[in-house]
């Protein structure tokens, strides 16, 4: 990583944010990374045995349309994207965990981009859970409206025989 200092507030403000937060020039070679983003990155380092120093070789890795993006924004400073989402298989061990990142990109200047990334994992989960459920609460409902159905239609068949043989 570069010896580049940023300013003391912005350090404070990046170093308590939530998300990740890197700091990077144009090549991609790591100015300033946030404690939430090396908790993040570092276990994709060390199972895609990559340098901790350049941003480029991990999105390559698990997100390659936002490190394109990046790449491809003409633009001297600007928005570059916001709210990507990305999920990508994550390999510890001999287990496969899925993985969501949330990304978003701004260039600042010429050579200085900040890239910010939260891993939505656990949320995006429960949603998936939470939309299963209704799924599955539907379906539990469909089969007892089915069953209903049939079960009041057996007792007015039931009625109307019964009906009939009472009638002379």
């Amino acid at each position: 990583m570069q010896n580049h200092q940023p300013e003391p507030n912005l350090t404070m403000t990046m170093h308590q944010s939530a998300m990740g937060l890197a700091e990077m020039d144009r090549n991609g070679e790591i100015i300033h990374l946030n404690t939430k983003g090396r908790a993040l990155l570092k276990p994709i380092w060390k199972a895609g045995g990559l340098k901790e120093n350049n941003l480029y070789p991990v999105l390559e890795q698990i997100a390659p349309a936002v490190s394109k993006k990046i790449k491809e924004f003409p633009d001297e400073a600007g928005h570059i994207l916001s709210n990507e989402l990305h999920s990508f298989p994550f390999f510890c061990g001999k287990e496969t965990i899925e993985r969501h990142f949330n990304f978003m990109a701004i260039k600042m200047f010429t050579s200085n981009i900040v890239v910010g990334f939260e891993d939505i994992a656990d949320k995006y989960s429960k949603d998936e859970v939470l939309q299963q459920a209704m799924i599955d609460k539907a379906v539990v409902q469909g089969k007892f409206d089915i069953a209903s159905n049939v079960l009041h239609d057996i007792g007015n068949q039931a009625h109307t025989r019964t009906g009939q043989r009472r009638q002379p």
